[in-house]
């Protein structure tokens, strides 16, 4: 559901398209068509009007992009490919994609591989990148540069790490456009906030009870 700054409702939009805030498709509950933001699928913005999100109606459900501006829902068949957290970058040469976890794969009996993978909206496979870690965020400049990060809880953080390195456990990583490793670093201990992008490109990450600036 969408709100102005003043508290009115703008919207409402469910699988079944957008509605208006007084409206409700036949056979909905009261509360009219639902948005479901799962804590584990948080509701994803891209530009000024485009949102990603998990939306579910009374007979559907999925991760679809919304165009609050042509008022349009587009269910994709991704679902199986890609998993939370996500971002929805531009990509050059592929246009708007989703970019998230991907598929996991054993190694060992207990060493898994993970990856990030990003999906063009028709459902197309752009890149796969391997992963020791499984992405907990992701975020995106305006070039398609994609930051993902991960990080072991405060409690595990200081329960362990007296007795086992978690060094490996606090990740954050930046990876090309195309799917390839730029850069790779360990905060010195879990991180406390998402990590942002600035207008500029600046990334912020806090950790260690200070805020780090990478360039």
């Amino acid at each position: 559901m969408c709100f102005d700054l003043q508290g009115y409702a703008l919207w409402v939009a469910d699988a079944g398209g957008f509605y208006d805030p007084e409206t409700r498709p036949a056979g909905e509950s009261k509360r009219g068509a639902a948005l479901t933001a799962r804590k584990s699928a948080p509701l994803v913005r891209a530009g000024a009007e485009l949102l990603l999100a998990d939306l579910q109606s009374s007979d559907r459900s999925g991760l679809s992009v919304l165009d609050a501006d042509a008022r349009t829902v587009r269910m994709l068949d991704i679902s199986n490919r890609v998993r939370p957290p996500f971002a929805l970058p531009e990509l050059p040469g592929h246009g708007r994609c989703v970019v998230g976890a991907g598929p996991e794969r054993r190694i060992s009996d207990t060493d898994w591989e993970s990856t990030l993978v990003a999906v063009r909206l028709d459902g197309t496979a752009v890149w796969e990148h391997a992963m020791n870690v499984r992405p907990q965020g992701v975020i995106a400049d305006a070039g398609g540069t994609v930051v993902t990060w991960s990080t072991p809880t405060q409690e595990r953080w200081s329960k362990y790490r007296k007795w086992f390195d978690l060094s490996t456990e606090c990740v954050v990583r930046g990876v090309s456009s195309s799917g390839e490793h730029l850069w790779t670093w360990h905060p010195p201990g879990p991180l406390t906030a998402n990590p942002v992008i600035s207008a500029s490109g600046q990334l912020y990450v806090a950790a260690d009870d200070r805020l780090w600036a990478l360039g």
